[in-house]
């Protein structure tokens, strides 16, 4: 599967709340046509992570690795939607 995130700017972003209210206002733009894109493939459920940036093998940083593994895992019941056709 194959994602695209169109980037976001934040020319003003809020800064704090108050009571789950934003304590001032944010404005932002979105570019359509600039971004990323991501794709997906879940090749063996029981293999480790592994994580491939620009067709070379990537080590994530360790201070990151675990929260990336625990959100892929979250994925797991999922799997069939991520299955390459």
């Amino acid at each position: 599967m194959t994602v695209f995130a169109p980037v976001n700017i934040a020319w003003v972003k809020y800064m704090g709340k108050e009571n789950g209210v934003p304590t001032n206002a944010s404005f932002s733009m979105t570019l359509d046509e600039l971004g990323t894109r991501t794709q997906i493939r879940c090749l063996d459920p029981s293999a480790p992570l592994s994580v491939t940036f620009e067709g070379s093998p990537y080590q994530p940083p360790e201070s990151g690795r675990a929260k990336a593994e625990r959100f892929l895992l979250n994925l797991a019941p999922f799997q069939f939607v991520l299955k390459e056709a």
